[in-house]
């Protein structure tokens, strides 16, 4: 019968081998853990949520992914996004958690607020629509931008409203990921307010001698957004122009040539200096 020889040497090798090999599938094994705990940990919970089955969605491709949601609302997530979420939701309360950019057009319930949980950042909704993402100079910062609506941004690991920063439409908030705190500014193109009730006033944005003051303010109201005029001197000054189909900066920038005044974003308003009226 052949006799099987073992070389000492190799025999000792293929020990270290399987060692190796051991301690690696422990650390991969650790690593998907944590990952899962620390999901879990961010998410307020979500994962015990009874009989509930846990929905993820990716988006793997280059457009835009559309998610309809149980309770109506529904979800765009962009190039690399990922939603994990419960189907159905808790009976009080819908959590959703966010990796990547995506956007979100709440069905407006009082009695059950909507949560979206990023890394370090949550932000809770009654009904409105929203777009979280990355920052646009660090990839690490979150940026949420209020397209219709209020919503209410605070971190993960402060359970006191105190700490809680509210923004309307056309605001937005970017959480700093190096500071850890957040930035007040306006969203890129902000829209016109759209009111609900029937009675709701419709600005016009055809001026002809309108004293500045009054300009403004039919801005501000229009979009939501705090307009100051730091000049006092031009609060009288008339002004005419038929602004109907510019957008908000484009607004801005015929006003301010008016008057030779500049305007400047400052967190979430608007600051207009300088200037004269002739």
């Amino acid at each position: 019968q052949p006799i099987l020889k073992v070389n000492p040497k190799n025999n000792v090798f293929v020990r270290w081998y399987m060692h190796i090999a051991a301690v690696c599938a422990c650390v991969a094994c650790f690593i998907l853990y944590r990952q899962h705990v620390g999901v879990e940990s961010r998410f307020g919970g979500i994962y015990q949520s009874g009989n509930a089955q846990m929905i993820q969605v990716t988006n793997d491709g280059a457009n835009p992914k559309r998610v309809k949601l149980d309770d109506g609302s529904s979800v765009v997530i962009y190039e690399g996004g990922r939603i994990t979420y419960p189907s159905p939701f808790k009976t009080h309360i819908r959590e959703v958690y966010l990796e990547g950019e995506a956007y979100f057009d709440i069905a407006r319930n009082e009695q059950k607020p909507f949560f979206v949980y990023t890394e370090d950042i949550s932000t809770k909704v009654l009904g409105t629509s929203f777009k979280i993402g990355p920052g646009l100079k660090d990839r690490k910062d979150i940026e949420v931008a209020v397209l219709s609506g209020k919503v209410m941004v605070q971190y993960n690991d402060v359970k006191s409203s105190e700490t809680a920063i509210t923004l309307t439409q056309n605001q937005k908030a970017v959480y700093k990921y190096q500071n850890k705190n957040f930035e007040l500014g306006i969203i890129q193109t902000p829209q016109l307010i759209v009111h609900d009730r029937a009675d709701a006033k419709v600005e016009s944005f055809i001026f002809k001698g309108t004293p500045l003051l009054d300009v403004l303010q039919c801005i501000e109201n229009a979009y939501g957004i705090h307009i100051e005029l730091k000049n006092t001197h031009l609060l009288d000054c008339p002004f005419t122009a038929d602004l109907s189909e510019e957008q908000l900066y484009t607004k801005l920038d015929i006003i301010g040539a008016s008057v030779g005044a500049e305007y400047m974003v400052d967190g979430n308003q608007i600051l207009f200096s300088g200037g004269r009226c002739e």
